[in-house]
């Protein structure tokens, strides 16, 4: 038997409180954003639009599939993205 996952627009949730020196942005432990409309930059490295990737990368979690924000098995670690050069 299959289950099928909707694929929803990749949300992140934060690991650390941490600080972006990028774009100037402080995010707080916990806190749960669209990817895209958190960080342009995010978005373009975990599409692998561009290698570019901003400071918060590695200290988020995402969720790509459709289910409930409290559901700890939906979020996954950052993939390790290589760059192209």
């Amino acid at each position: 038997r299959r289950f099928s996952t909707q694929r929803t627009s990749p949300s992140v949730m934060h690991k650390k409180d941490k600080y972006c020196p990028e774009c100037g942005k402080r995010v707080q432990s916990g806190e749960i954003e669209e990817m895209r409309s958190s960080c342009d930059r995010m978005w373009r490295k975990y599409m692998r639009f561009s290698d570019l990737h901003c400071p918060l990368f590695n200290f988020c979690k995402v969720k790509a599939v459709e289910g409930h924000d409290q559901e700890p098995h939906l979020w996954e670690e950052m993939p390790r993205l290589k760059g192209r050069s």
